[in-house]
């Protein structure tokens, strides 16, 4: 049986831990008596006996598939700390539905949505402990209820990432002995080639790391939800066995795939600091990438020094002129000032420089919530979003934002956002990405008309 599961009662979701041979348990919690979820020890997604790079022909062919979060459980894209008791009710609604309805894909998918945030959101407000507990609640009680669907996969992965983490490796090995090696579905793959990465790399196997991921960019096909944790793997292994510019490469490759893949690279390695994943190869990668972004980190210094320098050019035109004329004294007094203003606006660049640098080398990963937008004027927007910390309150923060049509067109309103974010410079967000739907695009573009 398994060991932990989340209670049944909409309005407590606290996680029972349970014997093996255990067929009901009462939730410590609540005192609610409850059956102990069947375990089911066959993972779906095994294809038939193709030879190997048929099978990756195969893969590859889903790599365009969509992947997003379903409209029916959008709301629940990120679970703030005062929604997770109505999150709570909300996942144990889908629960019982996939239970009832084990072959429907959209019941599916939206458990393994929601689960995903009121998981996290779980973890953060229980604490390290019972935090943890919680989420392995939720996890395990969703891998059993998707025991019809592929979806599965992602769940065995969950845990024996959990597990590997804190060095339960049999643990892991027993999870991942439930997964399918060679399955034909690319999310099942993915999550079989992950999991066994991530147990590899953490025994110092890099070899059986490289094996599986290869040691180019896109060498295998990877699910695009994990195509993250894909290079961040790849990359430590690389590093590990002695070729860090080849690691180095696989992370900025990776960075400069989407707008918001920095951000999740980022994230990947800050919230998993018992890993200490690329510890050298990820810092020379966040550096390059930072540097790209100096010029948009606002600084008055560099404004000033930028037109000091070119002030000074309008001095030693006059200078030029006077000595021209024959006035070789006054024109000697020209080029001196001319001279002290370039080295005072070099200075002042310089000085941007520096505050650009440390304001970007500040950050961490951040992910929140916009609460509101107000049109200020022109291009410009006001938001009101909630940021997420871990272990610390949400904070509030309102921020200006210049936004093109296309995407001031959507309905930016209780939707989800990830970006860099330096706590000492709040209203300043950088890699910005608010999480959207068509429907949001098209919601926004109906409003704006009106």
């Amino acid at each position: 049986m398994i060991p932990t599961f989340g209670c049944g009662r909409a309005s407590c979701g606290k996680p029972i831990v349970v014997g093996d041979r255990a067929t009901t348990a009462r939730c410590p919690s609540c005192g609610r008596e409850q059956a102990v979820p069947e375990v089911r020890v066959v993972s779906l997604g095994r294809s038939a006996e193709l030879p190997e790079s048929a099978r990756l022909d195969q893969l590859r062919q889903q790599l365009d598939d969509p992947w997003v979060t379903p409209p029916g459980v959008i709301e629940f894209a990120e679970v703030l700390t005062t929604e997770v008791a109505r999150a709570h009710r909300a996942w144990v609604e889908r629960l019982e539905r996939v239970q009832q309805e084990p072959h429907d894909p959209e019941a599916a998918h939206e458990l393994l949505h929601i689960t995903s945030s009121v998981a996290a959101a779980a973890r953060r407000v229980g604490g390290s402990d019972a935090g943890s507990l919680a989420r392995r609640g939720y996890w395990e009680a969703t891998t059993e209820a998707l025991w019809a669907s592929p979806l599965r996969a992602f769940g065995f992965s969950v845990m024996v990432n959990g597990s590997v983490a804190t060095d339960a490796f049999d643990d892991a090995r027993a999870w991942l002995d439930r997964m399918a090696p060679n399955s034909s579905d690319l999310l099942a793959d993915s999550c079989y080639r992950l999991s066994s990465a991530g147990l590899a790399n953490k025994q110092g196997d890099y070899e059986r790391v490289v094996q599986l991921l290869g040691r180019a960019p896109g060498a295998v096909p990877v699910h695009a939800s994990m195509r993250t944790a894909a290079a961040v793997n790849q990359a430590h292994a690389l590093e590990h066995l002695g070729d860090l510019t080849g690691a180095v490469n696989v992370l900025v490759h990776e960075s400069e795939r989407r707008h918001s893949s920095l951000v999740a690279i980022a994230r990947h390695v800050h919230d998993r600091p018992k890993l200490v994943q690329c510890p050298r190869s990820f810092p020379i990668a966040m550096e390059r990438a930072l540097l790209t972004m100096l010029h948009r980190v606002p600084s008055r210094s560099s404004e000033r020094g930028l037109k000091m320098a070119f002030g000074s050019l309008f001095v030693f035109g006059i200078a030029f002129t006077r000595a021209w004329d024959g006035y070789g004294l006054q024109a000697g007094a020209l080029a001196a000032l001319g001279g002290a203003v370039v080295l005072g606006g070099v200075a002042l660049v310089r000085h941007g420089r520096r505050y650009r640098l440390s304001v970007l080398r500040g950050c961490i990963p951040v992910r929140g919530r916009v609460l509101s937008r107000t049109h200020r004027s022109g291009d410009e927007y006001v938001f009101e979003v909630v940021v997420e910390r871990p272990d610390m309150p949400d904070q509030p923060v309102t921020m200006t934002v210049t936004l093109p049509p296309r995407v001031a067109a959507a309905d930016h309103a209780g939707r989800t956002f990830d970006a860099l974010w330096n706590p000492v410079y709040p209203t300043l967000f950088h890699k910005m990405t608010i999480n959207v739907t068509q429907a949001d695009i098209d919601r926004g573009k109906r409003a704006a008309k009106a």
